[in-house]
């Protein structure tokens, strides 16, 4: 993880070289990268879509890493997509679709609901629940401890908006959840040496809902209420908030290649796969 370096393959070679040497010395027989620290986190290189900036906690890196990298003898693992929903294009028909869905998981005793930010620590708990029983099977994972969760949501808390962060429930009890989060790259990228404190962080919290972009950061649902529409549901609604505020558009990142359900449900709304990692 936190792999960066100028464009030479001898540097590469050599921080990779001292990596495995280290690892060898204490009997692992396999690397993987890049992660910092897990996939929980930014995982994985830009690979294609240079050509926009970063959203709120993706990875950037130059072109030339790919080629170094697969030079010196990596090969790859997995790819992640990043898609890009523009408001503009979004298909009508796929949040009609949505709303009849809406109405029909009702009758089944399941609603989708805005985050309660009042009840913010008891809803954490519920989507680390969620996020650790819906990724199990995932590949790359590993489970949120109760204090890393703890500290990334007390670290994202003051950018959630509940018009952005939905929970799914049957009968009284969480199924799945959808966070998105404002792209305070936009704002951010103006701060010298990305400082936030003393002032910046004021900066920061009067301007994120002038960003013009949000990332959908995180969306899951328990396997046995999957397949009746609850994604397509979180889609269309972080659609329709977002329209309402004149937003650009929306980054649903990152979904593995091997993801087919949330692949479908981006691409059926009219969803553009806009950069590979």
């Amino acid at each position: 993880g936190f792999f960066e370096f100028i464009e030479s393959k001898e540097v590469a070679s050599a921080l990779l070289e001292k990596a495995r040497d280290y690892l060898a010395s204490e009997n692992y027989d396999y690397l993987m990268g890049p992660t910092n620290f897990t996939t929980n986190e930014t995982a994985g290189y830009l690979v294609e879509g240079f050509d926009e900036p970063p959203k709120l906690m993706m990875p950037y890196n130059y072109p030339y890493y790919d080629k170094i990298l697969k030079s010196i003898g990596l090969k790859k693992e997995m790819d992640m997509y990043a898609y890009m929903l523009y408001t503009k294009s979004i298909s009508d028909r796929s949040i009609k679709v949505s709303q009849m869905l809406e109405e029909r998981l009702k009758k089944q005793d399941i609603i989708i609901r805005d985050v309660n930010l009042k009840a913010f620590d008891e809803e954490a708990a519920s989507i680390q629940k969620i996020y650790n029983e819906a990724w199990e099977k995932n590949w790359g994972f590993v489970p949120f401890s109760n204090s890393e969760f703890q500290y990334l949501a007390k670290e994202l808390k003051m950018l959630i908006d509940s018009k952005f962060a939905y929970m799914a429930e049957h009968k009284g009890k969480t199924i799945g959840f959808s966070m998105s989060l404002p792209d305070i790259n936009e704002i951010t990228k103006g701060f010298k040496k990305g400082r936030l404190f003393p002032f910046n962080i004021i900066k920061l919290l009067l301007n994120k809902k002038k960003t013009r972009c949000v990332r959908i950061l995180a969306m899951g649902v328990i396997p046995e209420f999957r397949k009746k529409g609850i994604e397509a549901i979180f889609f269309a609604r972080n659609i329709i908030e977002a329209r309402k505020r004149n937003l650009f558009g929306g980054e649903a990142s990152w979904i593995l290649e091997n993801n087919t359900e949330m692949i479908q449900v981006a691409e059926k709304s009219n969803g553009e796969r806009y950069k590979t990692y």
